[in-house]
């Protein structure tokens, strides 16, 4: 369990304490380290390290290392990037050794890791909400919506907010424990303005007594629906004043759009990021030889990047070329998954997605162990 709970000190920087630039390298490359010996000792002592038989997951896993590989090769051949470059884009990928690594850990090692990671998530919850009275000391994104009002959006929330906002509602059986611990780990997504993250976490609920039956629920599910809809919709009322199109004018924008910057001047949060996507795709459609498998392992700070694609639509960054990306992403995740890897790579992650999905939706069928409800969910 402190071997998880240090590799999640790597992965969300000391829980978000320690600023980026103390780690020298990025933080998740000490993760990768790390996957890498703890992998090569374990096919050591265990030929069979690899080989995983009764779990249909393992093939999509092999199927994803094997595609990556490929495309790694394939990028070289072709020359699209440099092998320095390469690495820098294709080295995320040793995550998947996490796979065949974490299987080995006992069940009873994750439970006491969920529970000492859960302390760690409180401390920087703490730390979190201190932000209000000028105690800042948490890294990560705190920013202003400048488009109205100059209302501080604090997205630096721990990670683990989602699964514990889960978790903790089905661990604890004191109805107090669980209405203190949704309002702690939701008054984060509130104050972070995380649209998205509350609409999900609230279909998720639904789902699970959906999926449950548990009727007697639903006379619970619907004040408490109603209740949230009062409370939140104000903040997504604000956080839509900044943009001069509904929902439905977003879809009609990107269906009727002559060009990209028409968009970009006048499009909503969704048209923004639907537009990021079909941008991106219409170079493959304009470029069919690299439709199938992608441009490839192209560097975002590459001179292969930059001097090759002229997207107009992108995520704002200072630190690039033309002050916004060309293919990383932080608003929409297909878009680097689409331009580099393809329809053929898009699918892999897509069967990645449902068979987590149809994974879930069997354990929440059958299960009652909160750490299965959460990670389904």
């Amino acid at each position: 369990e402190w071997t998880l709970i240090i590799l999640t000190t790597f992965f969300t920087e000391g829980y978000g304490f320690i600023p980026s630039s103390v780690f020298a390298i990025k933080s998740y490359d000490y993760v990768n380290v790390f996957l890498i010996i703890a992998s090569i000792i374990g096919y050591m002592k265990d030929k069979s390290f690899f080989n995983i038989k009764k779990m249909n997951f393992v093939y999509i896993i092999y199927l994803l290392i094997a595609y990556q590989s490929f495309e790694i090769l394939r990028t070289l051949y072709i020359g699209a990037e440099s092998l320095g470059f390469i690495i820098k884009v294709a080295r995320i990928n040793i995550i998947y050794l996490s796979f065949f690594v974490l299987r080995t850990i006992p069940l009873q090692a994750f439970r006491r890791y969920i529970k000492l990671n859960l302390y760690f998530c409180i401390i920087q919850g703490i730390f979190f909400y201190l932000q209000l009275l000028g105690i800042n000391l948490l890294q990560g994104r705190v920013d202003e919506a400048t488009s109205t009002g100059q209302i501080t959006r604090y997205a630096n929330c721990p990670a683990f907010t989602l699964f514990y906002i889960f978790y903790c509602f089905f661990c604890k059986k004191n109805i107090y424990s669980k209405v203190f611990y949704l309002c702690f780990w939701g008054g984060m997504l509130i104050l972070g303005q995380s649209r998205g993250a509350i609409t999900v976490v609230s279909l998720a609920f639904v789902l699970y007594y959906i999926i449950k039956n548990k009727l007697k629920y639903y006379t619970i599910l619907v004040p408490t629906a109603i209740l949230t809809i009062y409370l939140v919709m104000p903040m997504f009322q604000y956080r839509d004043e900044g943009s001069r199109s509904n929902f439905i004018e977003d879809i009609t924008n990107i269906v009727t759009a002559e060009n990209f910057t028409e968009i970009e001047n006048n499009g909503g949060t969704f048209t923004f990021r639907i537009a990021m996507l079909a941008e991106r795709f219409n170079y493959l459609m304009e470029n069919p030889q690299y439709m199938l498998t992608g441009v490839g392992c192209i560097h975002e700070d590459s001179p292969n990047c930059y001097e090759r694609f002229d997207f107009i639509v992108g995520t704002e960054n200072e630190e690039r070329i033309n002050g916004y990306c060309l293919i990383e992403s932080g608003d929409i995740t297909w878009v680097p998954i689409l331009l580099r890897y393809g329809l053929l790579g898009a699918f892999i992650y897509l069967l990645f997605l449902v068979y987590w999905i149809i994974s879930g939706i069997t354990y929440l069928k059958y299960s009652k162990n909160p750490i299965y409800i959460a990670a389904s969910l």
